[in-house]
């Protein structure tokens, strides 16, 4: 008798560890779908909206980025740190490109170091050499 008591324990025992496991993992799921229901949301609410969008951004520093932003269909380039924002320019003749490699509406190659670059005064070294080497 004492054999059946400690095997059906056993049993029992085994049995609510796996109801644990089934329960964390549908946990685990549920916060999952949740998540990306609220990220969703909250990006399709802010940026319809705010008229905000955030197209490129490149550190140059811990917790320091310059972004370029299109805000109501104007482009600008903006200092973001930890604790503030600073404006640098509005961007009047910007093409947003996705890669460095990109080939924007007129044919030039663009990318965000280059239109950094016409901020800081600095040009990439063989970026002219190359345009005129590609032809345009």
């Amino acid at each position: 008798m004492a054999i059946l008591l400690t095997g059906s324990m056993s049993g029992q025992t085994i049995w609510q560890f796996i109801k644990l496991i089934l329960i964390f993992v549908v946990i685990l799921i549920l916060a999952y779908y949740a998540t990306r229901f609220v990220a969703k949301y909250h990006s399709n609410s802010l940026v319809g909206k705010t008229g905000l969008k955030i197209v490129e951004s490149m550190s140059v520093g811990n917790n320091k980025f310059i972004v370029i932003a299109q805000i109501n269909g104007s482009y600008y380039a903006l200092g973001v740190g930890k604790d503030e924002i600073t404006f640098i320019d509005k961007l009047s003749d910007y093409t947003p490109c996705v890669s460095d490699n990109e080939i924007t509406g007129d044919g030039s190659k663009k990318s965000f170091k280059d239109v950094l670059s016409q901020f800081t005064g600095k040009s990439r070294q063989g970026s002219d050499e190359d345009n005129k080497s590609d032809g345009s």
